[in-house]
């Protein structure tokens, strides 16, 4: 059996779907076999590092193998398989962040209020909430400045919890890029 993706493409992918699902393991090799490499060049693109990548890798086929059986609709695939790798991206940098936060920085040490760093440190925090965009900055502010939970933000803003995650993942990249670039210049 070929391992060529644009063989047939999406029927040849059902068709290998349901004989796996039937059990057969040459099936699902091959499946593998056609998915590994995009799946994870997909994975690369978005994740920092290759050993990332590689982890997360594992983890999206391990996902697969166990719930295969399950999809109910195997021309549908494709799209599950790389909806797999999508929340194995954010399992990455969630991954990598306790990672930081095990390791600790310098700035996990007190400072006293009156410290000069505490005050340039609050600046700079205000002065980069405010570069967000609007939807964004109430989601930071409530979430950071007035320690409420995901699930409070989700309810008072009437958004779902999954939306204020990504408002506060988008804003940390934005505000994490800009006081880079900033350093940088």
């Amino acid at each position: 059996m070929t391992t060529d993706r644009t063989n047939d493409g999406p029927a040849q992918d059902q068709v290998l779907v349901l004989r796996a699902q039937l059990g057969e393991r040459a099936a699902l090799v091959c499946l593998i076999e056609r998915w590994q490499e995009p799946v994870w060049t997909y994975l690369r693109r978005r994740l920092p590092t290759d050993q990332i990548a590689d982890d997360v890798a594992q983890d999206v086929w391990v996902a697969v193998l166990r719930n295969l059986a399950d999809l109910q609709q195997p021309d549908r695939f494709v799209p599950w398989l790389f909806t797999i790798a999508r929340r194995g991206v954010a399992d990455g940098h969630r991954r990598r962040q306790r990672r930081r936060e095990d390791l600790g920085t310098v700035e996990d040490v007190p400072i006293e209020d009156d410290h000069p760093t505490a005050l340039a440190s609050r600046e700079t925090v205000d002065r980069l909430i405010r570069t967000l965009p609007r939807h964004e900055r109430r989601v930071v502010r409530l979430f950071y400045l007035e320690d409420r939970s995901v699930t409070a933000i989700a309810d008072e803003l009437e958004i779902p919890a999954g939306t204020v995650k990504s408002r506060l993942a988008r804003a940390r990249t934005r505000m994490f890029t800009t006081a880079t670039h900033e350093e940088l210049s």
